[in-house]
C-alpha cells in the first residue's frame, strides 16, 4: 500500500483535485502550499451484505439485534443524513442496505410498529428524492410519508422534553424517539469522534437543546479546549 506523504506546491505542480460539495474540481494552489495525501485506503469489503449481517449478529458491546426485538414493541430506526459534503455514494447507499436487514429482522421477530426518522439535527430537511436515495427505493415506497420522516428541530408538536442538562439546559428530542422501546441508529462514520450516541442525540434533538452546544460561543470553547489538550 502507498504510504501517506506531504506535497509542497511549486511552479511545476499541476492543478489538484479537491472536493467541492458532493462533487470535485481541479484547483491551483499558491506556491508553498503543503498538501497532505493520506495512505491508500484499505481494501473494500467484498460482500457488504454479509458484513452487515455479521455485525448485526455479533455487535460490539451489545446483544445481537434479534435478541433485542420482540412482538408488540415500538421500534424506531434513526438514519443519519449525509451531512458531510462528499461525492455521492454509489447506489445502493449502504445505509439503505443496513435498513433492509434491520427491517427484515424486525419482521421476523413480529415487530409491527416501526418508524423511520432521518436524524438531521439542525441541517435542512431532505427532499423526497434525497430521502429515496438515502434509504433505498423499496424502503422509501413502504414507509414514506407516514412512517418515514425527516426530523424538524423546531416542530414543537413532535418534540418532547425528557429532562435537563447539568447546566439547566432543556433536553428535548423527537417524540417518536422518546416513546420508542428500542432505537436503532444507522449511520456512516466519516470522521474520528463523529457519530455514536452523541451524534444520535444531536440528530433528533430540539433547537433549544442544540443551541447550547452549536452556538459560536460553544464552538470557540471547543476549539480552545482542543488547542489546550494538544499543548499538554
Amino acid at each position: 500500500m502507498r504510504p501517506g506523504f506531504v506535497l509542497e506546491v511549486d511552479e511545476r505542480t499541476p492543478p489538484l483535485l479537491v472536493h467541492q460539495g458532493d462533487g470535485v474540481l481541479l484547483e491551483r494552489f499558491p506556491l508553498g502550499t503543503r498538501v497532505v495525501y493520506p495512505p491508500q485506503p484499505r481494501p473494500g469489503v467484498e460482500d457488504v451484505d454479509a458484513a452487515i449481517a455479521a455485525a448485526l449478529a455479533a455487535p460490539v458491546g451489545s446483544e445481537p439485534l434479534a435478541a433485542l426485538l420482540r412482538p408488540g414493541m415500538r421500534l424506531v430506526i434513526a438514519v443519519a443524513d449525509p451531512a458531510v459534503p462528499a461525492p455521492r455514494m454509489r447506489r445502493p447507499d449502504v445505509r439503505g442496505r443496513i435498513l433492509e436487514q434491520v427491517l427484515t429482522a424486525a419482521a421476523a421477530a413480529g415487530v409491527d410498529e416501526v418508524s423511520l426518522i432521518v436524524a438531521s439535527g439542525l441541517h435542512r430537511r431532505l427532499s423526497a428524492r434525497e430521502m429515496e436515495r438515502l434509504v433505498g427505493e423499496r424502503v422509501f415506497r413502504s414507509f414514506w410519508p407516514s412512517a418515514l420522516v425527516c426530523h424538524d428541530a423546531e416542530d414543537a408538536a413532535n418534540l418532547v422534553e425528557v429532562g435537563q442538562s447539568a447546566a439547566g439546559e432543556p433536553v428535548a428530542v423527537a417524540r417518536v424517539v422518546a416513546q420508542a422501546d428500542l432505537v436503532v441508529s444507522v449511520e456512516v462514520v466519516q470522521a474520528a469522534g463523529v457519530g455514536g450516541p452523541a451524534g444520535l442525540a444531536a440528530g433528533v434533538s430540539s433547537y433549544a437543546s442544540l443551541r447550547a452546544v452549536h452556538s459560536v460561543a460553544a464552538a470557540m470553547t471547543a476549539a480552545a479546549w482542543a488547542g489546550w489538550t494538544r499543548c499538554r
